[in-house]
């Protein structure tokens, strides 16, 4: 029920049509048998039922009774009446919409009022589809420009992807879903290029097809680092003199005392007798390269341990060394090394730890990196049913080299593998 602090009397009420207790116009009113006065029943109820009178304070067993006689049966008290006469007074005041500041022209009475703003156009309602304000408050709305509003402008109204069809409010459908809808037709990426393709097509047409896209030379196996465009890449490739120098040089290479490794091959070393059962100097791996003209390192093991690790834990480390190439790849080294203790009981449940060189390491010629705690004593030399990493005093590891791949960034899926057995040691690195 509306309350008289609402309605906009069209004439000033009478006073003694107001309640006592909240001095506006009386609702359902009632009226007090000794002084007259009238009450709005919720007022009273607030007020409480065995107080004394709140105008007269007046007090008897039968203090509100009805004007035949009868006890009005309500909540509130058995001697409180309904002042008819001034109930049919108050409902028929005039007074003009309460949305009369929204523009409704309406006019009516006391009585008729509620009803007419339950349907009033001009009256605001919440937006059944719960759409917020900046505050978090849910949109108020008039009822005239509700429709509007859930066709045109609500941001959880029904919509539908027009490129897959998928249905969503209109918020996900325009603000998520467009940017990874399959269907979506999108430019290529590459500057230059003017193809328009769905968005799952993308991928394919950059890597095997974009003639604007960086590839590598193919020759890259044997130390080409050139990178053009597809377009440009062939006219590079059929330079027969650059390659067979390359070609030439890797052969040389071959014959020092520097393994170097292809794409997909890996490195292995033993440790024997001592050098596996307990020396407290380190052991250090045959040094290669990670690549054809690229980087030289080498792997050192601590049997004994180093740092953190010393006295029960197997230390790795991968240490940068001066290279014949030097000069002509990129600082910082940039890549995974994974360097793996191998099973000699079957070919699996070998341990393998990675060093992930970031940007963040800045690693150079001198630098090392690695695991202090490789795995304890107890793991790498107590042989179980499943497993052995020592066997006739010895111990065998395997070395690999992941590079990063020269696929634009956004086209990698954003998951790397992780290091198993944790990041990097800190405080083992050093330069030489």
């Amino acid at each position: 029920m509306m309350s008289s602090n609402e309605f906009k009397f069209l004439v000033e009420p009478d006073e003694d049509l107001k309640c006592m207790i909240c001095l506006e116009v009386a609702r359902d009113p009632l009226q007090h048998e000794e002084c007259g006065k009238l009450f709005c029943k919720q007022c009273l109820e607030e007020y409480g039922r065995h107080k004394p009178c709140p105008n007269c304070r007046m007090r008897k067993s039968h203090y509100y009774v009805d004007k035949r006689g009868m006890l009005l049966c309500c909540q509130l008290s058995d001697s409180l009446t309904s002042f008819c006469l001034g109930k049919r007074t108050i409902d028929a005041l005039r007074v003009e919409c309460s949305n009369a500041k929204r523009r409704c022209d309406w006019q009516g009475t006391v009585g008729t009022v509620e009803k007419h703003v339950d349907t009033c156009q001009f009256t605001l309602v919440p937006c059944p589809k719960e759409c917020k304000n900046d505050k978090e408050d849910t949109n108020l709305f008039m009822r005239k420009d509700l429709d509007n509003h859930l066709e045109k402008d609500c941001p959880n109204r029904d919509y539908q992807c027009g490129y897959c069809g998928v249905d969503g409010t209109y918020d996900n459908i325009t603000k998520v879903h467009d940017k990874n809808c399959e269907k979506k037709t999108i430019s290529c990426p590459n500057h230059g290029c003017l193809k328009i393709m769905q968005r799952c097509q993308i991928s394919k047409h950059v890597a095997d097809e974009c003639q604007y896209t960086t590839v590598p030379c193919k020759y890259e196996i044997i130390g080409c680092g050139v990178q053009r465009e597809r377009q440009d890449m062939a006219a590079h490739e059929q330079d027969s003199k650059l390659h067979l120098k390359m070609v030439m040089d890797a052969a040389l290479e071959s014959k020092s005392d520097s393994i170097t490794l292809k794409k997909g091959d890996c490195m292995r070393f033993s440790l024997s007798g001592d050098q596996a059962l307990g020396s407290a100097e380190p052991f250090y791996s045959p040094s290669f390269y990670t690549h054809p003209r690229g980087y030289r390192m080498t792997i050192a093991v601590y049997a004994k341990g180093h740092g953190d690790g010393e006295g029960s834990y197997i230390s790795v480390f991968v240490k940068l060394l001066k290279g014949r190439y030097d000069s002509k790849v990129k600082w910082p080294f940039l890549g995974d090394v994974t360097v793996t203790l191998l099973n000699q009981l079957q070919d699996h449940r070998h341990h393998s730890l990675t060093v992930k060189f970031t940007d963040t390491l800045m690693a150079r010629v001198g630098s090392r990196y690695g695991f202090s705690k490789y795995i304890s004593h107890l793991n790498g030399t107590v042989a179980t049913t499943v497993k052995q990493y020592l066997k006739d005093d010895t111990l065998y590891f395997r070395v690999s080299v992941a590079l990063p791949s020269h696929k634009p960034s956004w086209l990698e899926c954003g998951i790397q593998p992780q290091a198993q057995g944790g990041q990097p040691s800190q405080g083992l690195n050093y330069k030489k």
